[in-house]
């Protein structure tokens, strides 16, 4: 498009549309990040001052919430890799669905006041990957345990001792990169996918007795299940969120990873990024 001269003004070198402007000024200044609140765990992939990587595996995964709950793997077989530019121009960590996971410590994934967001891709369907979980010292049941919040095939949903109390939905078959949301109080569970409500589950609170988180990969009595497909970022925080604290999650996250087409047409971040 040719620059436009505005007479007794200035020369434009584009034209913007309405659209471009709500669009893209907003990605330009000021948005809102979860920097905003208070979290318990930030893992971000397009930042790579937090990545440690050598020829593409990724050894070190830094934590942004400033609990130092970095993300770790020690063996350099079990190692993800960093996907350069893969989603909206940024990068990932990539799983390959047989060996690769990361670990780490320090944080409860308990069924009070807990919240879990995450943007992934699963590339392969029908496999029980999962991104996020809670291992506990329940040793006859690891997967289980007590209250421990986990995404699982690209449905969120939390486990209450080792009755599943959890939202399901019938995206087993499903892949793609979608934006998960999952948000905990004393008295029940609720579930969104890209914005989209899945549904309620109400359920009493118990304790947490976890020793230890992986991402990539949940461990269970008959094996070990890993992840197919990339993770962009996750959200872990331990208060009980708002909705529009959680929108405002879901926005920047479906701004930043090019995903608001998903988002509802209803929803406040649609169209344009949160502000501070």
């Amino acid at each position: 498009m040719s620059p436009t001269t505005i007479p007794g003004k200035m020369t434009l070198a584009k034209e913007f549309t309405v659209q471009d402007y709500m669009w893209s000024f907003p990605q330009q200044y000021g948005l809102w990040s979860p920097a905003e609140i208070t979290t318990a765990l930030w893992l971000d992939a397009a930042d790579a001052s937090t990545i440690t990587e050598s020829g593409g595996a990724v050894s070190q995964w830094n934590d942004k919430s400033g609990n130092s709950r970095n993300a770790t793997q020690a063996t350099s077989s079990s190692r993800p890799t960093l996907t350069t530019a893969a989603q909206n121009s940024r990068n990932v960590i990539t799983f390959d669905g047989t060996a690769d996971f990361m670990e780490f410590s320090g944080i409860t994934l308990d069924n009070n006041n807990t919240f879990v967001f995450s943007v992934y891709n699963r590339t392969a369907a029908n496999t029980n990957s999962i991104d996020v979980g809670s291992i506990t010292a329940n040793t006859s049941a690891p997967e289980r345990g007590y209250g421990n919040l986990w995404f699982r095939d690209n449905v969120l949903y939390s486990i209450l001792r080792s009755t599943n109390i959890g939202v399901h939905g019938t995206a087993s078959t499903a892949t793609g990169v979608t934006l998960n949301s999952l948000a905990r109080n004393g008295t029940g569970t609720q579930a969104w996918r890209n914005g989209t409500v899945l549904g309620t589950r109400q359920a009493a609170a118990s304790a947490a007795n976890p020793v230890l988180n992986q991402i990539g990969r949940q461990n269970s009595p008959t094996g070990f299940y890993y992840l197919t497909g990339f993770i962009a970022e996750i959200i872990i925080g331990r208060f009980d969120i708002s909705d529009a604290t959680r929108q405002k999650i879901e926005g920047y996250l479906a701004h930043k990873w090019g995903l608001t087409a998903n988002l509802p047409a209803g929803h406040p971040y649609k169209l344009v990024g949160p502000t501070p």
